[in-house]
């Protein structure tokens, strides 16, 4: 199993409450920080445990790439709470002060690199995973994407969840989609329909205190996997729950200083 670490505990809450949350640096600025104080970091600790974290062995980290990175966003819960069934995923979003980057061994995509702003600096924030079907994910959606439209990032219960506009229409592909049904057979969904998902979690959220792993609810041959709709499991699992559903459930564990 592939570990994953938080190295600074922040924004772990699955539906973010609305608060104010202003972006102070450039795209750039952050993946130059990934680049090189942020890989440092990563290497340091991936040699920690080469295995666990998924790496054949130490030359393997030594080589390891950092690719392009996305900002994060959050769900806003006040904007969910009053969305309709005609609301867009990313009307509700808010930025995180977080930046996603996927970290390649020769090409191929093996891991993550997640970069913060902690105490008006640039931070490691997590670092691990299995960042496979995500990468997948991203290039099935970019390749469909009209052309003046931009990818979005939305981590949502714990799961990458990609926004664009394809034929002048909002839609989302989820990571673990992909993990589930293939990269062929993971369907790009009305983005709307996965806000009247997320509404359903947090009404469920807000009465048994709750969280949930997100699956979006798609139509698929009937040779595949049945549809999985939202599963209710406790907030302190859900994450690595998501990570189950990609056939690589991380362990996750705070850091010790």
């Amino acid at each position: 199993m592939k570990k994953y670490i938080f190295i600074t505990i922040i924004g772990i809450i699955l539906i973010m409450p609305s608060v104010a949350s202003s972006a102070t640096y450039e795209m750039d600025e952050v993946k130059r920080f990934a680049e090189s104080e942020g890989l440092d970091v990563f290497k340091k600790l991936m040699l920690e445990d080469p295995e666990g974290y998924g790496f054949k062995n130490t030359a393997q980290i030594e080589s390891v790439v950092v690719g392009d990175g996305l900002p994060i966003y959050w769900v806003d819960a006040g904007k969910l709470r009053a969305a309709d069934a005609n609301t867009s995923l990313q009307s509700i979003l808010r930025p995180s002060n977080q930046w996603e980057f996927t970290v390649f061994v020769d090409g191929t995509a093996t891991s993550f690199l997640t970069i913060g702003e902690i105490n008006h600096a640039l931070d490691v924030v997590a670092a691990g995973g299995t960042s496979e079907a995500f990468d997948k994910a991203y290039k099935k959606i970019s390749v469909h994407s009209d052309p003046d439209s931009s990818v979005i990032l939305a981590m949502i219960e714990g799961t990458h969840v990609l926004v664009s506009s394809v034929d002048h229409q909002e839609v989302a592909l989820s990571e673990s989609n992909v993990a589930l049904y293939g990269e062929q057979k993971a369907s790009l969904i009305p983005s709307e329909n996965v806000v009247t998902q997320l509404k359903v979690s947090q009404n469920a959220e807000e009465q048994e205190n709750d969280g949930g792993v997100l699956v979006l609810n798609q139509s698929v041959e009937r040779d595949a996997k049945p549809v999985w709709r939202m599963a209710a499991i406790s907030g302190g699992i859900a994450i690595a729950a998501a990570w189950a559903l990609q056939k690589a459930m991380n362990r996750k564990k705070k850091a010790g200083g």
